[in-house]
């Protein structure tokens, strides 16, 4: 297989890893006539067949070497063709800028790459166990995650699904199965983390679960952390965000909610109290959970210094305007 490494290593501006030398020079017959599934965009049953082959390969980057260029420059990095997927429009690449070597989707209806596994062992590794589909084994990860989370099991459910994420890269934002619970379930690993006090984790979470369209507890919990992390004017532009995005009651009420708190913070008092006065729908307006930080803040920028006659004041308030 030198005569691979040697085109692979002409085409590459840069020294190809070690991790991608091994696999061509002793690994690479092991994995001949081997099948992929779960390609983003796909069905999970869709099966497609490998080909790592030189032939294969000179032939994709040939063919393909304007997007692979485009690609590279604007993702800061290099791809290299890595594999067919049974014709040569769609195919696999790999990240020869980063010494564990990525492998990503190629899609040509977006001329983009997607990264589907972290590493070329954690590919192989799929590969190694053809039979065990990724996506089959997440359905029951996400139920005994829920489970986990609902009993205050944060470690359990980072064990479950934080380890399950990172070994799988998904991008919410792609159409494909588990659209609804994939941005529920990176939410939820997001909250275990927030509540280890793993805040960069969490964050890097909600940011991931954002870009899918069923996101909306993400979201809201995206601009609760940087409320409470201080972050008001980063928070502001999230509620903003939130506020075009989602039209539904739910969410809105909890975003005037979150949009009232910062105004309070900033002692303008007029336009929290208009914030809170558009808190409706599907919130309990007598939920103490809720009233709890509208009445701290009222407690925050007024002389009034006991908190249960200011909850009481509050609770009037949102009664008469719901």
């Amino acid at each position: 297989m030198s005569n691979l490494l040697n085109t692979v290593e002409s085409w590459s501006e840069i020294s190809i890893p070690e991790r991608l030398k091994t696999f061509y020079l002793s690994e690479i017959e092991t994995y001949e006539d081997h099948t992929i599934a779960n390609l983003p965009g796909w069905d999970p049953s869709c099966e497609f067949d490998l080909d790592f082959s030189l032939d294969t390969i000179s032939e994709l980057m040939d063919r393909h070497s304007d997007w692979i260029q485009t690609a590279s420059e604007s993702d800061q990095c290099q791809y290299i063709a890595f594999s067919s997927l049974d014709d040569e429009t769609d195919f696999l690449a790999v990240n020869i800028t980063n010494e564990n070597c990525p492998i990503y989707f190629g899609n040509h209806e977006t001329g983009g790459f997607q990264m589907i596994y972290k590493t070329l062992d954690n590919f192989l590794q799929y590969l190694d166990s053809e039979d065990v589909n990724p996506m089959e084994l997440f359905p029951t990860l996400y139920e005994k995650a829920k489970v986990a989370f609902f009993e205050n099991d944060d470690e359990k459910v980072i064990t479950l699904l934080g380890d399950f994420f990172d070994k799988y890269p998904m991008d919410p934002g792609v159409p494909g199965p588990f659209m609804k619970q994939i941005p529920e379930a990176l939410n939820i690993v997001a909250c275990s983390h927030y509540n280890l006090e793993q805040f960069d984790e969490a964050m890097n979470m909600l940011e991931l679960a954002c870009n899918g369209i069923f996101c909306r507890n993400a979201f809201l919990n995206r601009i609760k952390f940087k409320l409470l992390s201080s972050e008001y004017d980063m928070a502001m532009q999230l509620c903003t965000q939130g506020l075009d995005r989602f039209s539904d009651s739910y969410s809105t009420s909890f975003i005037n909610l979150y949009k009232g708190v910062i105004f309070g913070i900033s002692e303008n008092y007029e336009d929290a109290l208009a914030c809170f006065a558009l808190m409706s729908g599907d919130m309990e307006k007598s939920d103490f959970n809720i009233l709890t930080p509208i009445a701290a803040v009222y407690t925050h920028y007024t002389p009034e210094t006991d908190f249960q006659k200011v909850f009481s004041q509050t609770l009037s308030v949102i009664q008469q305007v719901g």
